[in-house]
């Protein structure tokens, strides 16, 4: 193989770490109501949030089954960010009211220009036999360990 060539039959594109759930809901806990400050969530943007455990899973089964191509592995529901600021707050019993819509256009003023559908299909790794979680389902877990954690201390 050449310089710069990849023989890896996989390549994987992880979301930056303020993208995956669990920074997500810390940021919705430290911004959001846990301190009483009101947080702006995007009405007028879609994206596919990922529940990180589900990837160790997808990544699992990608190599043991020899498989190549491109595969995305993202949870199994998109929305908006507003939507994912309101079920945080009932998953995690926060104040829902210091939530409010805002829009791209408002969110975003002075930063680079962002597309709107970040929506991506997970159909080809569900193929596979991956169920990539809901965002729900994710939140769902991570309340559970935060309980299970709070028992070992």
């Amino acid at each position: 193989c050449g310089v710069g060539c990849d023989p890896s039959p996989i390549h994987c594109a992880v979301p930056p770490p303020q993208r995956l759930l669990p920074a997500n809901v810390h940021r919705a806990q430290r911004f959001g109501t846990v301190d009483g400050q009101a947080v702006a969530a995007v009405t007028d943007h879609i994206f596919t949030p990922t529940f990180i455990d589900d990837i160790t899973f997808g990544l699992d089964t990608l190599i043991n089954n020899n498989s190549q191509g491109i595969f995305h592995m993202v949870g199994s529901q998109s929305l908006t960010p507003y939507e994912s600021a309101l079920l945080i707050a009932k998953m995690f019993d926060l104040n829902k009211n210091l939530i409010s819509k805002t829009t791209r256009e408002e969110f975003f003023k002075g930063r680079a220009p962002r597309p709107f559908q970040l929506a991506i299909k997970n159909d080809k790794i569900t193929k596979l036999g991956v169920r990539m979680r809901t965002f729900e389902e994710g939140l769902g877990e991570i309340l559970k360990q935060v309980q299970d954690d709070k028992k070992r201390i």
